[in-house]
């Protein structure tokens, strides 16, 4: 500014006509304030990220295994970083609405989605309805944990494995409710998996499954079918009574809870898993960052020791490789839905 006035100045001093006089000044004001934005850019594009706290949007309610997850992490990634990670709890159409928040914010780190399985699972089920690409509208930062699936009943429920389950539903006039997420969830899944095995099973969708949880420990609903890591302290205390565990092998805190497959069943061939994922564009430098301070957050050992013991399993994914593995992972679901002619585009349930 300073220099351009300089040049204002000695331009008048060689009394140039007034007009002329004029025109060089809205040029030297012009060019003094081209200055000042390109100092300005230059400070802000300088300025070390993050300088203020992060919005988390967690595409499931309070309560879900979506948010324990998150939860669990956010202290140790907030102090990585530097800056609260602040959770936005964004629950309804099965992750849907928190992440079309996510898919319109601007790509400068400051808005970042965790969600789960469900984010593959909608792309597969509504290819056309769909306000976004599940993929190319978002940037993948890293993949955190993968859970297995629990299928417990309140205890009144007079079953006690996979056999006396689907007896017992197929003696239901109106089928054996169960709650899961909505329509479409990995979970919702599962139950389809078992209706496929002669299961007389309703899907009762919750958007915030923390009631569902709350609607069968208080026998509202007899049957649910969710994250082990949510459900295992219930198990614990009696609240819910284990049928079965939709993994390769027995989870270590619930050893005496059989898999599907050692009960003559087969699964849906997939647990769940979850992650953290930006806008588009999102510069690389803060994506790298990004996963920095996730991947430490979950090799912290208090980490490690808390998901252990609530059924999750470490499954860090770095962007390229969850990029990858959620193209793929969308191919395998939209599989699994032309097998059990689901249809396509409905709107959601929750």
């Amino acid at each position: 500014m300073r220099e351009a006035m300089q040049y204002f100045h000695s331009a008048e001093s060689s009394k140039l006509p007034r007009q002329a006089r004029s025109v060089t000044l809205k040029l030297a004001v012009a060019a003094a304030a081209l200055m000042c934005g390109t100092n300005n850019a230059t400070a802000q594009s300088a300025t070390p990220y993050p300088n203020q706290p992060i919005r988390v949007i967690v595409a499931f309610g309070a309560g879900s295994a979506t948010d324990i997850t998150f939860r669990r992490l956010e202290p140790f990634m907030s102090r990585a970083l530097g800056q609260q990670l602040i959770i936005d709890n964004r629950a309804g159409a099965v992750g849907m609405i928190g992440a079309e928040a996510v898919k319109r914010a601007r790509p400068d780190g400051y808005t970042l989605l965790y969600t789960a399985a469900s984010h593959s699972i909608q792309a597969a089920l509504r290819p056309k309805s769909l306000p976004f690409d599940a993929v190319r509208d978002f940037t993948p930062i890293g993949r955190a944990f993968t859970t297995s699936g629990l299928i417990a009943v309140n205890p009144s429920v007079p079953v006690h494995n996979l056999k006396e389950l689907i007896e017992y539903s197929r003696n239901q006039p109106k089928g054996l409710s169960f709650a899961a997420g909505g329509f479409g969830s990995s979970h919702h899944f599962q139950g389809e998996a078992l209706r496929a095995r002669g299961a007389n099973l309703v899907l009762v969708p919750y958007a915030k499954i923390a009631q569902g949880i709350s609607d069968v420990i208080g026998g509202h609903v007899p049957m649910i079918i969710y994250s082990t890591d949510a459900l295992t302290p219930h198990i614990r205390a009696s609240r819910l009574r284990a049928v079965a565990v939709n993994s390769e092998k027995r989870q270590k805190e619930l050893p005496d809870v059989p898999t599907i497959l050692e009960q003559g069943y087969k699964g849906t061939g997939s647990g769940s898993w979850s992650g953290l994922l930006g806008p588009a564009g999102l510069p690389v430098p803060i994506r790298n960052r990004l996963y920095s301070a996730l991947e430490g957050a979950v090799n912290d050992p208090q980490t490690v020791k808390t998901s252990t013991a609530s059924g999750l399993e470490e499954g860090l994914m770095p962007p390229d490789e969850f990029r990858s593995f959620m193209e793929s992972d969308i191919a395998m679901w939209a599989d699994v839905v032309r097998q059990a002619k689901l249809p396509l585009d409905q709107a959601p349930t929750d």
